[in-house]
């Protein structure tokens, strides 16, 4: 069975990629491990990445993006944050989320997860995205 047929994170550096040939430059860096991720919270990631590479393409051309994935046992964290050569950032600060992460922000919730996008101190636009991976459905004191 071909592997990776789901678009989920394990994908991430072929998005990468993608957008590198049309001359994004975007780096990537990824701590932990992504195949035991459940689906559900990989897929949702894995959306979240896309819809905040196009958004930072669309408001803030020829800025650099940073892409940091970190997984531990608690959580995973998904940081994607836009820095333009100068220094000075051009995103549309009234864009808010776009409307394609405010559908990733309710998903994200259904995941007792977090989405949070806003302007950084430098003057770039970063999107911040946090699911816990802790089992939900186990009481608490299970071992």
């Amino acid at each position: 069975s071909p592997r990776h047929k789901t678009a989920d994170l394990r994908r991430s550096w072929e998005l990468a990629e993608c957008w590198r040939r049309i001359r994004v430059p975007l780096e990537l860096a990824v701590s932990g491990s992504l195949d035991d991720l459940p689906v559900v919270v990989s897929s949702t990631a894995y959306r979240v990445l896309q819809e905040a590479l196009t958004n930072a393409a669309k408001h803030a051309a020829g800025a650099r993006v940073i892409v940091r994935i970190e997984v531990d046992a608690a959580v995973l964290a998904l940081t994607v944050e836009n820095v333009t050569p100068d220094g000075r950032a051009t995103p549309a600060a009234d864009v808010g989320l776009g409307w394609g992460l405010e559908g990733m922000r309710d998903r994200s919730l259904l995941l007792q997860g977090s989405l949070e996008a806003g302007p950084t101190p430098a003057g770039g636009w970063k999107v911040h995205l946090g699911i816990p991976l802790a089992d939900a459905r186990l009481p608490e004191g299970t071992p």
